[in-house]
């Protein structure tokens, strides 16, 4: 349509130019009897151009205002977002350390539990074998020792003695 008006707009104009026949024959253009509306109606159709660019102007200035005010909001929410996420990973530090404390403190009590748990074997072993059942345990654990030093010279002297065979038996 804005076609349309632009070439009215542009034959009125050449009619003007052309209102001598002679340059009409000049040029090649055929006579006719065909008038064009006046000038008032390419007034018009400027005007209606013009309301339809009105129109699309203010329809795009709503979609940039309304555009504008999605990413205003969309940027605060980022903004709220960091904020929240710095608070998070505050939160997440503090709570990681505390868990190592625990983790430390827990560590430390089972060690004292043990130690504790062992004191308390050696007194009930103390009370319930007396002084004397103490003396006779620590005399056991001396035999005991000495019984696996003759073991273990028992068996190096075994050793030493097939050593001694082999070595005669291959002459």
């Amino acid at each position: 349509m804005a076609t349309t008006a632009s070439t009215k707009v542009a034959v009125d104009d050449i009619e003007i130019l052309l209102e001598d026949n002679n340059v009409r024959s000049a040029m090649g253009l055929p006579e006719t009897e065909v008038r064009y509306p006046a000038s008032t109606s390419s007034v018009a159709s400027l005007n209606k151009h013009m309301r339809e660019l009105e129109v699309r102007y203010h329809r795009t200035r709503l979609n940039l205002e309304r555009a504008t005010q999605k990413t205003e909001s969309v940027q605060k929410e980022i903004r709220r977002l960091r904020v929240d996420k710095q608070q998070l990973e505050k939160d997440l530090h503090k709570k990681s350390a505390l868990l190592e404390r625990v983790a430390a403190d827990k560590k430390l009590a089972e060690a004292q539990a043990i130690a504790n748990r062992d004191y308390a074997k050696r007194i009930e072993q103390t009370v319930a074998m007396g002084t004397r059942g103490h003396a006779a345990a620590t005399k056991h654990a001396e035999l005991l020792a000495r019984i696996r030093e003759l073991e273990a010279q028992g068996v190096a002297q075994r050793n030493t003695i097939a050593d001694k065979v082999r070595w005669m038996s291959s002459y």
